[in-house]
């Protein structure tokens, strides 16, 4: 049976945080050294006009540290093969036709990570992990092949057969890597940058929207808020590496406040949208605050390993 890690990543890597934890990797939250990530990138001059990414490396540090490699598959049929062989295979669906994710069924198409680790072909019902949304049921199998049919289908397994736990000197090599990696992005001031130059143009882009009339200022706010949903939980990834990493004591807390800080400005953007519709100011001053968190985080990472 897998284990629910409680939404400490987006959906994507979540399910590969999930799967090694279920083959006994436990120290992978080391991995998590990168996830105070955060691009955020103006395309033109159009309205919401920006990309916005997360660029944790995540899926490259289990090739580095462990040898996981991925296996894609190209078909449904290799999907049940690899249920068969209780390989867990990974599949990227469309939530539009997920009956369980009912904040986007049959209203949004969006795109969604689950692990299938059974199928019952007597009732033709597949069991479906998704730890974001704590499900863990059955459902019929017509339904996940619509939702991962829907665009190209992305699906994987790990490849196991040459894996290997690093040593504590392997460990400390990667662990310095990936603090340097942070600093060097985090701090750089290219408005390209993973980190603290994007979340400030972020913010500078904010301000500006409480010159917007109400309804205007809420569109946009809604639409900055579905790119951003996965921001909390990527920051309490990070407070699960601190405590790995840094054990109990103030860089570790401070990580934690960080989580805990990142979802009570998830809140306001809420409060902005439904009910009090004049937090703009409060927004832009806690994402000041924010940054000023992550720079000594950032920096704080950094100093431990040098």
């Amino acid at each position: 049976m897998l284990t629910f890690l409680g939404g400490i990543s987006n959906c994507r890597e979540i399910v590969a945080l999930c799967l090694l934890k279920h083959f006994g990797f436990d120290d992978l939250y080391k991995l998590l050294g990168r996830y105070l990530d955060f691009r955020f990138t103006r395309r033109g001059n159009a309205v919401c006009s920006y990309d916005v990414s997360f660029e944790t490396g995540l899926y490259e540090a289990m090739q580095q540290v462990y040898g996981i490699r991925l296996v894609h598959l190209r078909s449904v049929d290799e999907i049940y093969q690899a249920i068969r062989e209780q390989r867990y295979p990974v599949i990227r669906v469309n939530s539009f036709y997920m009956p369980y994710m009912t904040v986007y069924y049959q209203k949004h198409h969006v795109y969604h990570y689950i692990i299938a680790d059974d199928h019952d072909e007597a009732t033709g019902k597949t069991r479906v992990f998704d730890d974001l949304l704590s499900f863990y049921d059955r459902l019929d199998g017509k339904i996940w092949e619509e939702a991962a049919q829907w665009g190209d289908l992305d699906a994987f397994v790990f490849d196991l057969q040459q894996t290997a736990k690093p040593d504590e000197a392997g460990w400390q090599d990667f662990l310095r890597q990936q603090s340097e990696r942070l600093y060097r992005d985090y701090l750089s001031e290219s408005t390209e940058s993973v980190g603290g130059s994007s979340l400030l143009s972020c913010r500078d882009e904010i301000v500006d929207w409480d010159r917007l009339d109400c309804e205007k200022r809420n569109q946009r706010v809604e639409l900055l808020l579905r790119e951003l949903v996965s921001i909390p939980y990527l920051r309490r990834g990070f407070s699960r590496y601190a405590e790995m990493v840094h054990g109990q004591g103030r860089f570790t807390q401070e990580a934690v406040a960080l989580a805990n800080d990142w979802q009570v400005l998830f809140n306001t953007f809420i409060r902005q949208i439904y009910m009090d519709h004049s937090c703009i100011p409060e927004i832009t001053d806690k994402l000041r605050r924010i940054h000023e968190q992550e720079r000594r985080l950032v920096q704080a990472n950094y100093d431990f390993f040098h």
